[in-house]
């Protein structure tokens, strides 16, 4: 029988472009973009090589999934490095309210 292979915690940063976005007379920025779609997508490793994940449509558009979006927050740019619950303040711009 084949060896399970180990699960490890994997961590994505994506970016997309915000085409249709506007301000609010308050400040607050509108916008709605498309964050994620189905295919498959090249992810850059830390060592330099380039690992491929299929996201197929079943999950993209799964209730649960579209769910964990809700209350993300919204970076201009990841300049600052990794955004953490201790810099987060700082970095985001808003929080992405539905999906």
């Amino acid at each position: 029988m084949a060896k399970a292979p180990k699960l490890t915690r994997v961590t994505r940063l994506d970016a997309i472009p915000l085409e249709k976005a506007h301000y609010t007379d308050e400040g607050y920025l509108v916008d709605n973009p498309v964050v994620t779609s189905c295919g498959i997508f090249e992810y850059h490793n830390p060592d330099g090589s380039v690992r491929k994940e299929l996201r197929l449509q079943e999950h993209v558009f799964d209730e649960k999934s579209l769910a964990t979006y809700k209350g993300k927050p919204v970076i201009i740019t990841h300049d600052a490095g990794r955004v953490t619950k201790d810099n987060v303040a700082e970095n985001s711009i808003g929080i992405v309210e539905a999906i």
